[in-house]
């Protein structure tokens, strides 16, 4: 039950943190652009892709259906979900208007390899020693359990 409760927490958090970050987003574009007003259906399409992120990203990184795959599994995992309903909402909701053009699709291409590559770098370098330490205090908390 404490999974699934985890799991609910992280699908809210992720929903009310993208949603609002995605809201104030279009309220500065609109300023910026001069639009009046952001219609119901777009708020609505906005809302949906925000809460399949959230589950895609719930799925990803709580125990509740992936246990034992690592970090980078898991974030491969959450871009192969997420970046195709993420593109096919940009295009219902008529921010990559028509096709798009070659500038658009590389500076979106260009933001989602940076952050792939950035995780990845991290991962291998910082948390990779990280992980190291918190395998081995983990090992030798268990032995001595076992052992009393």
């Amino acid at each position: 039950m404490d999974r699934f409760k985890n799991f609910v927490t992280y699908i809210r958090n992720g929903l009310c943190f993208s949603f609002s970050w995605i809201m104030l987003m279009l309220m500065f574009g609109a300023f910026f652009s001069g639009r009046k007003g952001i219609e119901t259906d777009f708020l609505f399409k906005a809302f949906f892709m925000c809460l399949y992120g959230a589950v895609c990203f719930a799925v990803c990184f709580t125990d509740f259906l992936i246990r034992t795959k690592g970090f980078i599994f898991r974030l491969t995992v959450l871009f192969v979900t997420f970046i195709p309903v993420e593109v096919f909402m940009f295009y219902k909701m008529n921010l990559f208007a028509g096709k798009g053009t070659p500038g658009e699709w590389l500076i979106f291409a260009a933001i989602v390899v940076s952050f792939y590559v950035t995780c990845l770098i991290l991962d291998r370098t910082v948390f990779k020693d990280k992980a190291e330490r918190y395998t081995r205090l983990l090992n030798e908390y268990n032995r001595r359990n076992i052992n009393e």
